[in-house]
């Protein structure tokens, strides 16, 4: 059952993102939480220092924006060096994007004592890993980049994310059918892994089974895409979404063209990801949509970038700034749930937690504010690429909040 506060922040927010996608957060939402374990709280003695953990990745596809996110709390926790007369210090852990990784990065960072957060990990598999530990310590974790739904669905509180959802995409998707390519028939292929479950069920959501000509559901790895590519032919469908990984997209892509099956395909922004799509898929990947949700600038965007480039001589990839909110949230938290008793500083950690929860404040990603179950209230743009001559060509530019 959902909460009364839940209708009335989905009832606020649909001003602002119309009935299609407020409906989607307002059902993703309905799942029961469980109530934070009591453990206790955060004792800082003289001198000692607030903790925060860092959770990122230093190699893989990912790593140039891993180590943006380090930095870009580097950046903040030297721009705020002590909160409440005690220095701010980081230890920053290398969680890759593997599961075991991760949990073994944040089972060491909850083991110091003085710890009052966690940011990361930043994909979104070993966020959802670390999750029963985060919920086990009464800790708060808070990810930049974890973008799937999933991450926030799992029913434990302390779970908090700067980055947008996937939920995006589905509205994305919808605009082009609807608006570009005049569409209401949309077939639906999705991978077995989270990430495919999780665009699968939002897509529905959002969408609606009436507009889905067919869903059928493929294994990662498969090479025999002929009965999948079939059924599409056989569907009446204008619009085909491979909600998966780009490795197994370029296969159906390639059966679709060999069966002549012209129905156009959008992919979701794992496209994107170096190596990259059109690479892979050659002369089958041209006239493929692909989505791309970018946050909306807030005020303060510029100024970090000049901040941050004046520190590390580079720009900042994506989400360094979501991570360099994160950082000033936890300590906005600390600002407001702790209390001095003697020489030291107490902080509790359900307190901390129902603070970050609220934390309302305008940062370099924009205006920082959450949902019950985590997700930010404030939305994103979607950038909506199509692959023309082995170039990705910027189609339009989708303002969620006008949806």
């Amino acid at each position: 059952m959902m909460h009364d506060s839940t209708f009335t922040t989905v009832r606020r927010l649909s001003e602002r993102v119309g009935p299609t996608l407020m409906i989607a957060v307002a059902l993703l939402t309905a799942a029961c939480h469980g109530r934070l374990p009591d453990k206790g709280q955060v004792v800082v003695g003289p001198d000692e220092p607030l903790v925060i953990g860092v959770v990122t990745t230093w190699s893989g596809a990912v790593a140039a924006e891993g180590q943006a996110i380090a930095q870009a709390a580097r950046l903040a926790a030297e721009e705020r060096p002590t909160v409440r007369g005690h220095p701010v210090r980081l230890e920053v852990r290398d969680g890759g994007c593997d599961p075991v990784a991760a949990e073994a990065a944040v089972t060491a960072l909850l083991a110091e004592p003085r710890l009052i957060g966690v940011v990361g990990p930043i994909c979104s598999p070993a966020c959802v890993a670390v999750e029963p530990l985060i919920f086990q310590r009464a800790a708060v974790m808070v990810t930049p980049r974890c973008t799937d739904i999933a991450v926030t669905r799992q029913g434990y509180e302390g779970i908090l994310r700067t980055a947008y959802t996937d939920a995006l995409q589905a509205v994305a998707v919808g605009t082009l059918a609807d608006e570009l390519l005049r569409t209401r028939r949309v077939f639906l292929v999705y991978d077995g892994t989270i990430y495919g479950r999780g665009l699968r069920d939002v897509v529905k959501l959002v969408l609606g089974g009436r507009r889905l000509a067919g869903v059928v559901e493929v294994l990662p790895g498969s090479e025999d895409y002929g009965a999948v590519v079939r059924g599409i032919a056989r569907s009446g469908a204008g619009l085909i979404f491979y909600a998966g990984y780009p490795e197994d997209a370029t296969r159906l892509l390639a059966q679709l063209r060999a069966a002549r099956v012209a129905v156009p395909v959008v992919l979701p922004d794992t496209a994107l990801v170096p190596p990259g799509f059109v690479a892979t898929a050659g002369a089958a990947a041209d006239g493929v949509f692909v989505t791309e949700p970018v946050p909306l600038p807030g005020p303060g965007a510029a100024a970090f970038a000049d901040r941050y480039y004046a520190r590390f001589a580079t720009a900042p990839e994506p989400f360094a700034a979501e991570a360099y909110d994160a950082v000033h949230l936890l300590l906005d938290a600390v600002e407001r749930a702790a209390e001095r008793r003697g020489d030291r500083l107490i902080v509790d950690r359900r307190r901390l937690r129902e603070a970050a929860h609220r934390v309302d404040r305008i940062g370099a990603s924009g205006r920082i504010r959450f949902l019950p179950h985590g997700d930010r209230v404030e939305g994103a743009a979607v950038r909506l690429w199509q692959v023309r001559a082995g170039q990705f060509v910027l189609v339009r530019v989708i303002d969620i909040s006008e949806k």
